[in-house]
This record gives structure tokens, sequence and C-alpha cells, in this order.
């Protein structure tokens, strides 16, 4: 995975970056962005997806570009519902880049290891 850094997104232009990170898939046919104010919203520590969610969002740069991001999410009640420890990961976005999307997904799974979760997938 040489030359990829990933970033804990913590706030602030770290954040921004994450949010506008949009339009690297646009290859894809029919592929429609997330609204910016939706993930936003989503990410917002006051707003109540977090109340009920942990997540933490990562970024993945290769010098000082940005070419990745992902969040790793773990959802309390669908957890106590199932009877599961799962985390699951959203808001994935990726250039081309295979080390860069590798080292993406192994960062939400090394978080969510380390929040008790003993698997994960996506939505």
């Amino acid at each position: 995975m040489t030359g990829i850094e990933i970033v804990v997104v913590e706030g602030g232009s770290e954040l921004k970056d994450f949010i506008d990170l949009r339009g690297i898939s646009m290859r894809v046919p029919r592929w429609v962005p997330p609204l910016k104010k939706e993930v936003r919203r989503l990410l917002d520590p006051a707003g109540t997806f977090l109340v009920v969610c942990r997540a933490a969002a990562f970024s993945a740069r290769r010098g000082s570009q940005t070419v990745g991001r992902v969040a790793g999410i773990i959802d309390r009640r669908y957890n106590e519902f199932h009877g599961e420890q799962m985390g699951i990961w959203g808001f994935f976005e990726c250039a081309d880049d295979p080390a860069a999307a590798a080292a993406l997904f192994s960062a939400v799974e090394t978080w969510a290891r380390r929040k008790g979760m003993a698997s994960s997938g996506g939505r």
C-alpha cells in the first residue's frame, strides 16, 4: 500500500474534504452521488444518526490528493435486535486505485474490531 496515507477524519477541513469528494465514480453508469448536505447531516456529532450509531470516517491520500473515502458505522440498535456484533461501511468512494481501496477497507475493519465487532460488511 505504498504511497497511501489513511487519515482519520476528525472535523474541520478533513470533514469538508470527505464530504466534497464526489464524482470519482462518475464512470459507473447511472451512478448518482450522495447529497453533500445529507452526508454532512449523517456525520454531524450532534445529529440523531450518531445518537444510535457510532461512526468514524477515513480518507485516503496519495501525496496531497485525496483519492478515496469510507466511513465505518456501528448501529447499536441493529446489533441489539439481531444479537450481532457487526460493523458496516458506507460512503465509499475511491479512484481507480486498488491500493487506496484496500487501505480504506483495512482501516474500517481495524476500527470495527477495536470497537469489539466480530464482523463487518457494506450497506
